[in-house]
């Protein structure tokens, strides 16, 4: 199991440490100020884990990218881990944490997009014509819908997100015709001018 970020790439395989390097590489050729946290096993942590916190709009967030990844066991693509609070991301059984260099680590008190609607998107998104399109839950009948949401700068218009069709097809499971798999599994791909989605 590689902890680096070019054996990540090169074998397509690595670690919690290889995810947060990564990150924090982008997001400093961004100009996004990224640190990592490391939390040591414990009764509460089943393993030693690492993770980033970014600083937006001189705020604090804690961002998870290896447990908010589906690969590669096939799970379902969750945002529940992004630009999270220090109490929303014990939420998701994050505890104990430090800086990598072992200094206390920033406050992160805000807690502004945690009711996004980020949270509920079970898919990647992809950006055209102005609008990015994903795949979410409605929490007013609990189906998935294809929908789009306005581009606003670097953020999410979150008042313009638009339902745009239902996916109403579930996936059986194989050699049971009564049973079907609960969630969403769709993954969407832009090819030119064209969305696509399996």
């Amino acid at each position: 199991i590689y902890r680096d970020v070019y054996n990540f790439f090169k074998k397509g395989t690595g670690v919690c440490e290889s995810y947060t390097k990564l990150f924090t590489g982008i997001m400093k050729e961004l100009g996004v100020y990224s640190t990592s946290v490391v939390a040591p096993q414990s009764d509460k942590m089943r393993e030693a884990h690492t993770w980033n916190i970014v600083r937006i709009d001189g705020e604090f967030y804690h961002l998870d990218t290896t447990w908010d990844d589906a690969m590669p066991n096939g799970e379902v693509i969750s945002h529940s881990n992004f630009l999270l609070s220090d109490k929303g991301i014990e939420k998701t059984e994050h505890y104990g944490y430090t800086l990598n260099n072992g200094d206390v680590s920033p406050e992160c008190n805000s807690a502004k997009y945690e009711d996004s609607f980020v949270n509920t998107v079970t898919s990647t998104f992809e950006y055209a014509n102005g609008k990015w399109y994903f795949v979410g839950e409605n929490s007013e009948d609990n189906k998935y819908y294809f929908n789009s949401v306005n581009a606003n700068g670097n953020y999410f218009d979150e008042t313009s997100v638009e339902n745009k069709a239902c996916i109403d097809e579930v996936w059986r499971v194989i050699g049971d015709d009564t049973s079907h798999w609960v969630g969403n599994f769709t993954t969407l791909a832009l090819c030119g001018d064209s969305l696509y989605f399996n």
